[in-house]
């Protein structure tokens, strides 16, 4: 056994020595944790046959890969917290009564848990956007984002500046929230005040106006060498703002921000780790790139048997990003030559299944 896996198991016989409470204490310094929840989810598809899925994450209910890989409702059984120094060994076990396997880890964790032939799927994926000299140039041969253009000079959107916690919070509560919400459901995964504000209090609020009036804000963070768009919220989730330019709006003023500031490049944050997914979308008609650059600690550890019908349809309808030897990849089935999907630039390969380990087929960027 090599010195870096061998690691865990070093830690997990010292520490398990030790009195509980120091123990902890001493797995909260390392922030990381040293078991995790694992469920065993049974239900249908969307190939409409049952299938078995084991998952771990906060909320198996709310978690990412049972809302892709079931069709319906599906019934869920806790499998109890397995302790990480051991989980390779009892995972293999468990693989045996499963379709699909895809375990939400700390990413260094499941670096030394895990050999190679499991896949990383990151939990959410960066994506960034170069500024260019004039907004417009985005739209050429983009149907939809010279619409959307055309949308805010029609409506004579105007934009302010606010460095005030008093507008910040009118923008937390009544667009941010109300958006986030309305777009990816109960379940979003959305910053909390504080956390947004102290992006807030590193660069400022641009409020968009119709007529005078609000309608949507974004917060525009200065970061190393670039502005990142780190909150973006159309008032009340409002679906007919939507449809008359408002969210476009935002990144439209928000890019001439970060021109006018001199920056070449803006952090769009965070999406899900899936090439069909709405908000990825969105931005990459506005030019957008993925980057393998990680924007947080977890992976999902992901892995199945067989090719199965169960496993074929939730690729088919949600085509995966993985973490592909420093980069990310597009992961689909093999059996459609027509993927139906567009992938998105900066995925540089598609992995084909079966084989799930051939990466020889080179996409340009």
């Amino acid at each position: 056994m090599s010195f870096r896996r061998s690691v865990p198991l070093f830690l997990g016989r010292v520490t398990g020595k030790m009195p509980p409470k120091l123990d902890a204490a001493f797995w909260r310094y390392l922030r990381l944790p040293k078991s995790i929840p694992v469920w065993r989810s049974h239900g249908q598809t969307r190939s409409g046959d049952s299938a078995t899925l084991i998952s771990s994450g906060i909320e198996p209910r709310a978690d990412y890969f049972p809302a892709l890989f079931f069709e319906n409702d599906f019934e869920v059984e806790s499998l109890g917290h397995l302790p990480v120094l051991s989980l390779g060994a009892k995972i293999k076990k468990l693989e045996l009564s499963a379709d699909l396997l895809a375990l939400r880890m700390d990413r260094i964790q499941a670096r030394l848990c895990f050999n190679r032939s499991y896949l990383r799927v990151p939990e959410w994926v960066r994506s960034s956007l170069k500024v260019p000299a004039e907004i417009q140039e985005l739209a050429s041969g983009h149907n939809s984002l010279r619409q959307d253009l055309r949308l805010i000079r029609k409506h004579g959107y105007t934009v302010t500046q606010s460095h005030s916690t008093e507008d910040f919070d009118a923008f937390y509560q009544s667009m941010y929230l109300p958006h986030g919400r309305g777009r990816h459901g109960p379940h979003a995964h959305l910053r909390s005040r504080d956390n947004l504000h102290e992006a807030f209090r590193r660069g400022l609020l641009l409020i968009i106006k119709k007529d005078g009036n609000a309608i949507s804000g974004i917060v525009v963070e200065k970061v190393p060498s670039a502005i990142s768009f780190a909150g973006i919220g159309v008032l009340g989730g409002d679906e007919q703002l939507l449809k008359i330019g408002a969210l476009a709006a935002a990144y439209y003023f928000g890019l001439l921000h970060a021109r006018e500031m001199g920056f070449a490049k803006v952090d769009l944050g965070g999406t899900r780790p899936c090439c069909t997914d709405s908000l990825l979308r969105y931005k990459k008609k506005w030019g957008a790139v993925v980057e393998p650059r990680p924007l947080h600690t977890n992976d999902y550890i992901m892995r199945w048997r067989s090719t199965n019908s169960a496993v074929s349809a939730m690729l088919a309808k949600f085509p995966l990003i993985v973490r592909d030897q420093g980069q990310l990849s597009a992961l689909t089935v093999s059996d459609r030559e027509n993927t139906g999907f567009e992938i998105p630039p900066g995925l540089y390969r598609k992995i084909e299944i079966p084989p799930m380990t051939d990466l020889e087929w080179p996409i340009g960027t």
